[in-house]
C-alpha cells in the first residue's frame, strides 16, 4: 500500500501505512449505524400497533433486544481478534440485511414471529458493528490522534441519526390501517430495497484495504492486561454511567416537552430528539476541531461541566428548560467517543477484547436506564436529575485522567 506526506488528504498509521478509504468507509458505516438505532426506535413503536402488542409486550420486545445488545459485545470482539476487522464488519453488514427482508413477510403474512426475527437479526449485528467500528477508527492512523479520530467518525453516527427521522417517514408509513396489499408496496418494498442496499455495502467493504489482523499472544493474558489497567477500569465505570445519563435525558425528553410545553404533540418531542442527534453531531465535528489544541481529557471535563450546568438548569422547566435540555447535547456529544478513544487508543491488539467490554458496558447503561425512570420520579423535568450524579462521575473521571494519564 501506498504512503503519502499528504496530511490533508490520507490518514497514515505509525508505520506509514495510508487507510484514507477505509477512514471513509467506517465514517459511512457510522453513519449508517446511526440511522438504524432510530429507526429501529420507530420500527418498534409503529409495528407493535400492526400487530396489535400491549406495551408491556413492547418494552418486553425492546429489553431483549437491549439484552441481546450486551450479551453479544464480547463474543463479537473475539470474533473480530480472531479473523481480523474487516471479516467482523462484512458478517455484521450480511446480517444485518437479514432484519430489512424479514419486514417484507411480517406485513404480507401479518407475522408477528418475521417481525421479532428481524429485531433478533438487528440485536445480533449491532454489537458486531460497534465493536469494531470504534478500535478500527483508532487503528488508521498514529495513536496521538486516535481520539479525534474516534469523534470525528463518531459525529456521522449523529447525522444518521438524525437523517434517520426522514427515512423513517419513508420507510414506515404513518397510518397502517391501510390494506395490506398497499402496505406491501409502500412500506415492505422499501425495506428489501434497503437490505439489498446493505449487501452492496459489504460487496465494497470488502475491496477496501483494512489493517491486518495482529497477532495476539493467549487470551488469559490480555483479560489480565486490561483487567490490572486501571485506567481501562475507569474508562469502563465512565462509558456506563455516561450511557445511563444519556439513555435517562433522551428518554425524557418527549414527555418533558408535552409537559413543560401545553398543547405540543409526541411529534413536536420527537422532532426536539431530532434537533439532539444534529448537536450531537455538530459536538463532535467542533470537539474533533479543537483536540489539537485542547488535550481530550481537558476538553471532555468542560465540556461535561458545562453539560451539569444545562441539565440543573433544565429542571427549572418551561420554554427556557427545554432550551437548555436540547443544548445540553452540545456539550455532551463529545463524551462517548473521547472515553473511547482514550480507552483504547493505545491498547495494540488488546484494543478488540477491550472493545467488548466497553459495549457491554454501554449496553447495560442503555438497559438500566428505563428501571431508574420507572422509579416514583415526579414529572419529567425532576426525572432528568437523575442524570446528573452520572455525569458528575464522569466529569471526576475526566478531571483524574487529565491530570495522571500520560
Amino acid at each position: 500500500m501506498q504512503t503519502t506526506r499528504r496530511a490533508n488528504l490520507a490518514v497514515p498509521d505509525s508505520e506509514g501505512r495510508c487507510y484514507t478509504l477505509a477512514y471513509a468507509a467506517i465514517a459511512g458505516l457510522f453513519a449508517l449505524w446511526g440511522l438504524m438505532q432510530w429507526d429501529f426506535g420507530i420500527l418498534l413503536f409503529r409495528f407493535a400497533a400492526f400487530f396489535g402488542l400491549t406495551p408491556w409486550q413492547s418494552s418486553l420486545i425492546g429489553a431483549v433486544f437491549s439484552i441481546t445488545y450486551f450479551a453479544l459485545a464480547i463474543p463479537a470482539s473475539l470474533l473480530h481478534r480472531r479473523f481480523g476487522f474487516k471479516l467482523g464488519v462484512i458478517f455484521a453488514l450480511s446480517v444485518s440485511a437479514l432484519g430489512p427482508f424479514l419486514i417484507y413477510p411480517s406485513i404480507t403474512e401479518h407475522g408477528c414471529g418475521y417481525f421479532l426475527g428481524a429485531v433478533a437479526v438487528m440485536g445480533v449485528s449491532w454489537p458486531l458493528l460497534e465493536t469494531s467500528l470504534n478500535p478500527l477508527a483508532a487503528a488508521v492512523g498514529p495513536r496521538r490522534t486516535a481520539v479525534r479520530r474516534v469523534n470525528l467518525v463518531q459525529a456521522f453516527s449523529s447525522v444518521g441519526l438524525a437523517a434517520g427521522y426522514f427515512v423513517g417517514e419513508w420507510l414506515i408509513p404513518a397510518h397502517f390501517e391501510w390494506s395490506i396489499k398497499t402496505l406491501a408496496t409502500s412500506t415492505a418494498l422499501p425495506f428489501v430495497a434497503v437490505g439489498l442496499a446493505i449487501l452492496v455495502l459489504a460487496f465494497l467493504i470488502d475491496k477496501v484495504p483494512f489493517p491486518a489482523n495482529p497477532v495476539h499472544g493467549r487470551l488469559r493474558d490480555e483479560i489480565s492486561a486490561l483487567w490490572r489497567d486501571r485506567f481501562f477500569r475507569l474508562f469502563v465505570l465512565a462509558i456506563f454511567l455516561f450511557q445511563l445519563a444519556q439513555s435517562i435525558v433522551w428518554s425524557v425528553t418527549v414527555a418533558y416537552s408535552m409537559q413543560e410545553l401545553p398543547g405540543t404533540t409526541p411529534g413536536f418531542g420527537t422532532k426536539m430528539l431530532v434537533v439532539c442527534g444534529l448537536l450531537y453531531a455538530l459536538g463532535r465535528f467542533g470537539g474533533a476541531a479543537l483536540m489539537p489544541r485542547i488535550a481530550p481529557a481537558k476538553l471532555l471535563a468542560a465540556s461535561l461541566a458545562i453539560a451539569i450546568v444545562l441539565i440543573s438548569a433544565a429542571a427549572l422547566g418551561g420554554t427556557t428548560g427545554l432550551g437548555c435540555l436540547v443544548a445540553m447535547s452540545l456539550f455532551m456529544a463529545i463524551t462517548y467517543p473521547t472515553l473511547f478513544g482514550l480507552a483504547v487508543g493505545d491498547l495494540g491488539a488488546t484494543a478488540k477484547l477491550a472493545s467488548g467490554v466497553l459495549v457491554t458496558a454501554t449496553g447495560l447503561g442503555a438497559f438500566l436506564a428505563p428501571i431508574f425512570l420507572n422509579l416514583p420520579l415526579g414529572p419529567a423535568r425532576f426525572a432528568i436529575l437523575a442524570a446528573v450524579p452520572c455525569l458528575l462521575a464522569v466529569l471526576a473521571c475526566a478531571v483524574y485522567v487529565s491530570r495522571t494519564k500520560p
